[in-house]
């Protein structure tokens, strides 16, 4: 499970990233097994030894692909939550043209934006927009759902010039 509670069911597993068309990767040539008539094996009776055998293997092999899918997905989380995670982001808002802040992919960009020390008479976060490569920030989003990166620029302005 993921930090925010929801199962992602692996898809973040790195064996997909190396299975990615963006990496080359070619599936190799399929290989047809050889045809077996279905008459051969509508009459075959497998005993109930040999039924329950298999049914053992199958089960304890998908608790061990489940259990490795867990543990891939754990060190996934320790990775994201790590503190060579920390990212800079450069904010601009008026004359303050480089307001530095440290943070983690993680984070919200609601509580990044709490770090902001602005010293202007009624500067509120909430009667503001963020934009970043010329789209809104969502700042419900997670630093890195926003596709923020380490020095990315932020500009801060104000409600009422955007909607105009």
């Amino acid at each position: 499970m993921d930090s925010d509670g929801s199962n992602d069911s692996g898809k973040r597993n790195p064996i997909f990233n190396i299975c990615s068309p963006k990496n080359n990767f070619n599936m190799p040539s399929i290989i047809v097994p050889p045809f077996i008539s279905q008459r051969n094996n509508i009459n075959k009776k497998y005993p109930i030894e040999t039924i329950n055998n298999m049914e053992f293997e199958l089960n304890n092999f998908s608790f061990n692909i489940m259990q490795m899918m867990d543990i891939t997905n754990r060190m996934i989380h320790i990775i994201d939550n790590s503190s060579d995670n920390i990212i800079t982001i450069n904010f601009g808002y008026k004359n303050y043209t480089n307001i530095f802040i440290d943070c983690k992919l993680g984070d919200k960009i609601s509580d990044v934006i709490n770090k902001i020390k602005i010293e202007e008479d009624g500067f509120n976060i909430n009667d503001k927009i963020l934009i970043f490569n010329g789209a809104q920030l969502n700042l419900n989003g997670r630093v890195k759902d926003e596709g923020l990166m380490n020095g990315s620029f932020v500009l801060i302005i104000e409600k009422e010039k955007w909607i105009k």
